[in-house]
């Protein structure tokens, strides 16, 4: 997603009228940023947040590792509502389901999930104990949906899998920095070049 310049953020934070108003204030709730530079997460994320602010939103990131672990979530919900007594909030914004378990367990501000895929419709393949980790996953986005102000998902059926018949369709951006459309036989070379490399992350899946 190409970034906005200072001039077009700018021009997104005024009013119509001319007059200036603060910038939307938004607190991202993620359990994968990773480590330092993104180590163990979501690149995704990171470019999500980095777009946002782009387009002139002021955006602070609260990041936990899930893990599974009840006790790692009864401790985000205590540091989060620590963090919106600290400062005030537009809006708290999940980045999947299991993220909104922890934006909702407040009302002082408004939320809104982003449903991704897994947190919707589950894995694929999956056996025992993983089997019921989707099911809980499953159950617990699909009730949150119905309890958060606002929801995304970032395709149409995600959405139509959901109990909330209320919903906005975004899919996920493409960053045309990194993603351009090539000559169709340079294409096939480079892949060419690549598919060793291709057959051994395959195989280690």
């Amino acid at each position: 997603m190409p970034s906005a310049t200072n001039e077009e953020a700018s021009q997104r934070a005024t009013d119509v009228d001319g007059a200036r108003r603060p910038p939307l204030r938004v607190l991202f709730v993620t359990s994968q940023w990773g480590g330092k530079e993104g180590v163990g997460g979501a690149p995704f994320i990171r470019r999500e947040v980095e777009a946002l602010r782009a387009c002139g939103l002021d955006v602070d990131v609260f990041a936990y590792d899930g893990a599974w672990s009840p006790l790692v979530y009864l401790r985000a919900i205590r540091a989060l509502r620590r963090r919106l007594r600290r400062r005030s909030y537009d809006v708290v914004h999940a980045r999947f389901g299991q993220c909104g378990l922890v934006g909702r367990a407040q009302w002082r501000v408004p939320v809104v999930i982003t449903y991704g895929g897994s947190d919707v419709q589950g894995a694929l393949f999956t056996t025992g104990r993983e089997r019921l980790k989707n099911y809980l996953l499953r159950t617990v986005s699909w009730g949150l949906s119905m309890l958060v102000d606002e929801v995304i998902v970032v395709a149409r059926h995600l959405g139509e899998s959901l109990p909330r018949r209320h919903y906005h369709v975004i899919p996920s951006g493409i960053d045309f920095a990194l993603f351009r459309p090539v000559d169709q036989q340079r294409a096939r070379t480079q892949l060419v070049q690549y598919l060793p490399a291709l057959k051994l992350l395959i195989a280690h899946h």
